[in-house]
């Protein structure tokens, strides 16, 4: 029941209190039926907190992109399509209560207002006959460029994490699985995510190789700002909820400059086999990806030579006679196969040696 609930049907509530526009989001929202029968409602309330009127709009929006027409019991708002609207003055709240009819549907939702409002959902589970079987809310989700959620896959938990892009382009996103100790699990993942859409995923399926259980963390970093949630799901199929925490700004690169001893020709671009180029910071130690901007640890720099085990060297040449940089095995000399696929990076021996027309 557990992964059919994180895998359809979640539901972010949030509890914010902000200063005048406010702008905060639910990044998974569900309502409807499963087809066992289980169904699932979420209830939203808000409130203004501060003292003129405030109008308040709420946009819902399908795991697609496409309008979320969501149907509500309550009063005192009205309801067009994908959006509901309504004006409270200082101290007034309202209750909105989705249906729990149809197909289980899911989305997110954005909630707005020019004035000074807090909002909670709450995330409810009824059993065929109408029983509540669990519910749980969550804190505020704002929008990050860097963030991370904690998981725990201990005694026989599991951790889902939920994501929404509420921007117009898409989001370039890579995770990244720390242990307790900050110390990088398996090589990260990289994903894209379309504009105004959101998706949700257990950790252990997101990073298939992850191993034995585990307490840690999953840090997100994203191109452009992104909304998250995650589930903690207990064996029995209760369930709490993680907020994210925002991360630190990474310290300045620092690129590594690497010097032809023959020609003392210079460059921070080192190439493979196929001309693809990385750079090396030689603050965090990481190999950068120059398409795309991802960066793997493991990769400090020692003169010419990559690793503490120097196992790689940077070699020189030339290409049409225009000096360049190799990225090489130290022991054959050959140009390697550099490669990030699906968030990872492959680097792989060829048996191509460094060109020098």
């Amino acid at each position: 029941m557990k992964r059919v609930l994180f895998s359809l049907v979640w539901i972010l509530s949030a509890t914010v209190i902000c200063s005048a526009q406010t702008t905060f989001y639910f990044p998974q929202v569900a309502d409807g039926i499963q087809s066992d029968g289980i169904s699932w409602k979420t209830t939203i309330f808000i409130t203004n907190t501060g003292v003129a009127p405030a109008d308040v709009k709420m946009e819902f929006t399908t795991s697609s992109g496409a309008p979320f027409n969501l149907s509500f019991d309550g009063s005192g708002f009205t309801s067009s399509g994908n959006t509901v609207t309504f004006q409270i003055t200082g101290g007034q709240s309202r209750k909105l209560v989705s249906k729990g009819s149809g197909a289980l549907t899911v989305g997110y939702a954005k909630v707005s207002s020019p004035g000074t409002v807090a909002g909670t959902a709450v995330f409810s589970e009824f059993a065929a006959g109408g029983g509540l079987l669990a519910e749980a809310g969550v804190p505020p989700s704002n929008t990050f460029l860097r963030q991370a959620i904690f998981v725990d896959t201990q005694s026989g938990f599991s951790t889902g994490v939920a994501y929404a892009n509420p921007n117009a382009g898409p989001a370039s996103i890579t995770f990244q699985l720390l242990n307790p100790e900050g110390v990088s699990m398996i090589p990260p993942i990289g994903q894209t995510l379309a504009g105004n859409q959101h998706t949700a995923v257990f950790v252990n399926q997101l990073f298939s190789g992850s191993g034995a259980a585990f307490a840690g963390t999953l840090q997100i970093v994203s191109s452009v700002p992104v909304a998250t949630i995650a589930l903690r799901f207990a064996p029995s199929g209760q369930f709490t909820t993680l907020p994210p925490v925002s991360l630190a700004a990474p310290p300045q690169v620092q690129l590594a400059v690497f010097t032809d001893p023959v020609s003392s020709f210079t460059t921070s671009d080192v190439r493979d086999v196929q001309d693809q180029i990385v750079r090396f910071d030689t603050v965090a130690n990481s190999l950068i990806w120059v398409a795309d901007g991802q960066s793997f640890p493991g990769y400090p720099v020692d003169g010419n030579f990559i690793r503490s085990d120097h196992f790689f060297q940077v070699r020189f040449g030339t290409k049409g006679g225009e000096p360049r940089a190799y990225f090489t095995e130290t022991a054959t000399g050959t140009i390697c196969d550099i490669e990030v696929t699906g968030g990872r990076l492959v680097i792989s021996g060829t048996n191509v040696p460094v060109p020098r027309s």
